[in-house]
């Protein structure tokens, strides 16, 4: 997966994720099932590791990767912000995020 907004100079880019480090973990649906991890930024890059989906049949997934690079595009990429990073922490605790399938969870200290 990659995503990239033209009209802004953030992007992000599939790759490895340091768990014990600060990130934010997505979840999607109400079994909060993990599918992403982002990483903090590293200039204007933000990492993102795409995590196994066990029992999933390929619509599914398709389905749930959709979602998934669309919210990451929508909060990392195409916001006009300078600090996109600080609006996904913000969002971590909006109603919207709650009623959303996709949840962000902000892990200031890493997975312990």
């Amino acid at each position: 997966m990659r995503g990239y907004a033209e009209s802004t100079k953030w992007e992000w880019r599939e790759g490895k994720v340091d768990a014990a480090a600060t990130h934010k973990k997505l979840v999607y649906g109400d079994a909060e099932l993990p599918v992403a991890l982002v990483a903090n930024p590293v200039g204007n890059l933000f990492i993102v590791e795409c995590l196994q989906i066990p029992e999933t049949d390929q619509g599914e997934y398709a389905r749930i990767k959709l979602a998934v690079t669309t919210e990451l595009s929508f909060y990392l990429v195409a916001s006009d912000k300078k600090e996109p990073w600080e609006v996904a922490i913000y969002h971590c605790g909006t109603r919207s995020n709650i009623y959303s399938d996709v949840h962000w969870r902000y892990l200031p200290g890493g997975r312990k």
